[in-house]
């Protein structure tokens, strides 16, 4: 909503409306993503239940799901900051902090599970940290680097009209991804008392595919 926003703005020639977007966008990211994780924290065992997980596999889902979710500010930050970074005219920039990410998160899971033997929790810690630097170079493109619009501390305070172009803009995306979830959920409830936890994995494995064929149509 905030990318889609900010787009208008800048086509309208409307630079500082454009960062007030920005920062009022990065101050609902923020807020959201510290909700999401405090209520993930708290209903962790339920969300994993629900997901279709049992008495087997509730306990690996706990050691990963506990500590990814510390990391949601990164997660959250890292998905706005790319996306925005491609309405402020910076698209290499934006393939450039993903790839980085991508890369990263496949040397750390070989570090941390197979080197250091941390399994789990250590796959859990790699894509925290891999999520952290696409976060963290983001923050730096819009304050410190080359990026045409800047997060400027004037603009930390909420602006009814803004938030309200953004959230009526990003509400039909946002509603695409909570269905996706919805299905995901029945979807596993389905597997697991038809086929067990083989078949969860199975069409997980089948999903991973599935998407190296779609992304290209996607791209």
């Amino acid at each position: 909503g905030t990318t889609a926003y900010i787009s208008i703005k800048l086509g309208e020639h409307q630079r500082e409306e454009a960062e007030k977007a920005l920062g009022n966008g990065f101050i609902i990211a923020t807020f959201m993503a510290l909700v999401l994780m405090v209520l993930g924290l708290i209903f962790a065992p339920h969300l994993l239940k629900l997901f279709g997980g049992n008495e087997e596999t509730i306990p690996y889902g706990a050691q990963y799901i506990n500590i990814f979710l510390v990391g949601t500010l990164f997660n959250v930050l890292g998905f706005c900051f790319t996306s925005i970074m491609r309405a402020d005219g910076s698209p290499k920039m934006s393939s450039v902090c993903m790839v980085i990410g991508c890369v990263l998160n496949i040397i750390l899971d070989y570090v941390f599970v197979f080197v250091i033997q941390m399994g789990i929790e250590g796959a859990a810690l790699a894509t925290i940290i891999s999520q952290a630097v696409p976060a963290i170079i983001g923050l730096w493109h819009f304050t410190k680097g080359k990026s045409g619009l800047k997060l400027r501390k004037h603009y930390f305070k909420c602006d009814l009209s803004v938030i309200k172009n953004i959230v009526a803009i990003g509400m039909a995306p946002a509603t695409m991804q909570m269905a996706i979830s919805l299905v995901q959920v029945v979807m596993n409830n389905v597997l697991n008392r038809t086929g067990g936890q083989v078949a969860v994995a199975a069409m997980g494995v089948i999903s991973a595919v599935t998407m190296l064929v779609l992304m290209p149509i996607f791209g």
